[in-house]
């Protein structure tokens, strides 16, 4: 039989305790919280059909109707060029895509009136990045 004593005071035993309550709440934090809440979101907030084609249209664009296609997308955890070359396009108008590579953004294309298309990349229900191809020509949105 083996006897084990251990000399301790109050004050040891509250540190011990703080650092287990510490942990624990850290732990609790890490679970609630998913990794990809740690993701400033920015933009336009956009819940709506109609509130996509009014921000468009508030960027000067006319969208034809019933032209909106959703498609769900991956931004690549690393960038390729076209992707930086696409970033470098967003930063141009003041956006960036960098937090948002390895997530998953609804890609919302639409048709443009005189013959383009424009384009909006929304998570969790705010515009991160858009473009619009006109005569061949791609241009961040600016708003």
């Amino acid at each position: 039989m083996f006897v084990f004593s251990v000399k301790t005071s109050y004050k040891q035993i509250l540190s011990a305790l703080g650092c287990v309550a510490v942990v624990a709440v850290a732990v609790i934090a890490a679970t609630v919280m998913p990794p990809e809440q740690a993701v400033v979101v920015s933009g336009a907030r956009v819940t709506s059909s109609e509130e996509r084609v009014s921000y468009l249209r508030s960027l000067g664009l006319e969208i034809k109707e019933d032209s909106e296609e959703v498609r769900e997308v991956r931004i690549p955890d690393e960038p390729d060029q076209t992707l930086q070359q696409y970033n470098t396009l967003q930063e141009q108008a003041g956006r960036s895509l960098e937090a948002y590579y390895g997530k998953r953004v609804r890609l919302y294309s639409y048709e443009v009136t005189n013959g383009g298309a424009a384009h909006l990349y929304v998570y969790r229900d705010r515009i991160v990045a858009g473009d619009v191809e006109l005569d061949g020509q791609m241009q961040a949105l600016n708003g």
